[in-house]
């Protein structure tokens, strides 16, 4: 079986900002399991979604933990002080 990971190695921008804005959100749960991001996201490519996640997390900004991601402390970081989003 093929590794959708590797359809986007490099993530899809749109989808990687979907889900920055998600694992930042103050609402929630810091820490998001893949199926709960692949839920909330159900309208995006599953593929896409796969590849993202892994594109963030190679670039240090999702930390793993088995399954489950969260934003890591550098972009919450960043988020706080540029004061960017809003959720």
């Amino acid at each position: 079986m093929p590794d959708p990971s590797k359809q986007f190695p490099d993530g899809e921008p749109a989808t990687e900002r979907i889900i920055v804005l998600q694992l930042l959100r103050n609402d929630r749960s810091e820490w998001w399991s893949r199926t709960e991001v692949l839920r909330k996201l159900d309208d995006i490519d599953e593929d896409a979604i796969v590849g993202s996640l892994a594109h963030l997390e190679r670039l240090g900004l999702l930390d793993r933990r088995g399954a489950r991601f969260k934003a890591s402390d550098g972009l919450r970081h960043v988020d706080v002080v540029l004061d960017l989003i809003a959720i």
